[in-house]
């Protein structure tokens, strides 16, 4: 990550599931963070991606309910 912020001026990464970049990266001067917006209903684990990029950390992973949309077996998921 140092590499493509410092040599190659990179000006779009993507990642999931690595939260250790928020903290190490927050500091670094033309490093910003986006996330998709999302609804959430708890009651019943569902989640739905918003064709929104909002500013700042996203505040929870979504993982087990990307999965779902994918279509991967439950077994798997269990």
């Amino acid at each position: 990550m140092n590499y493509l912020v410092d040599k190659t001026n990179c000006r779009t990464l993507f990642s999931t599931h690595y939260h250790m970049l928020i903290d190490e990266f927050k500091a670094v001067k033309g490093v910003k963070n986006f996330h998709m917006a999302f609804k959430q209903n708890e009651n019943n684990d569902t989640v739905v991606f918003l064709y929104k990029f909002i500013k700042g950390d996203c505040p929870q992973s979504f993982g087990l309910n990307v999965a779902r949309l994918a279509g991967l077996p439950e077994k798997v998921i269990a």
